[in-house]
């Protein structure tokens, strides 16, 4: 996403756009298109949108380059969030379990603020590209928490593959918890933890019974 430019910057000559619109920062209209969603809820569409932020359909598919764009840098913005959450949150004195329940209570208490933004970003498709745009959206969350599980002794393959696995397996949690509506955001973040935790402490224990049992070689 880019920070501190001008729409007509990124996708127009410049000037303002056609149908005397203003000329908005692309964060400009992501702040907008967030006030939206908080406001009318997830089903934003590009023309509430314009509307919104006061220019023309053409010219806010110019600033933004589209629906997809729109849910990717939401996505960042989101992500972006919860990284600030979890930094504020994280002590360099914390252990690695306490680390990660820190993470994901930081990603739940976000998600419980900003409903509306999560379940616009989780359930709109993603067009022809949404498998690697889905990924770099998870990249967002897996990349800091296999980072975490590597200072909790994970290999840099299980740490990869954990991180991944359980940033899907939140999404889901997250999406049953807004629709029932218990437990609490931070009795969800222990129960993933708890079960994050007991697959690092069985992966842990494993390696060391496979190295007790290899012969040493001189």
């Amino acid at each position: 996403m880019v920070r501190g430019t001008t729409a007509s910057d990124v996708r127009r000559a410049p000037g303002r756009p056609p149908g005397g619109g203003l000329d908005l920062s692309v964060d400009d209209l992501l702040a907008a298109a967030e006030a939206s969603i908080e406001r009318d809820g997830p089903d934003l569409t590009m023309v509430d949108l314009a509307a919104a932020s006061a220019i023309t359909k053409p010219s806010l598919y110019r600033a933004i380059g589209g629906r997809d764009a729109l849910v990717a840098g939401l996505a960042r913005r989101f992500g972006d969030r919860v990284n600030e959450t979890v930094a504020a949150a994280l002590t360099a004195d914390d252990d690695p379990e306490t680390q990660i329940r820190t993470i994901f209570r930081s990603y739940m208490r976000t998600v419980e603020r900003s409903r509306n933004i999560f379940l616009f970003i989780s359930g709109d498709s993603m067009g022809h590209d949404r498998i690697e745009q889905a990924l770099d959206i998870a990249g967002i969350s897996a990349v800091p928490l296999a980072l975490t599980l590597r200072r909790a002794g994970a290999s840099p393959a299980d740490a990869r593959a954990w991180s991944y696995a359980i940033v899907g397996a939140a999404q889901f949690t997250t999406f049953r918890w807004l629709r029932d509506g218990a437990p609490s955001a931070d009795e969800v973040a222990d129960q993933l933890s708890d079960l994050l935790w007991s697959g690092i402490d069985a992966a842990a224990r494993r390696r060391r019974h496979h190295e007790e049992e290899e012969p040493h070689v001189q």
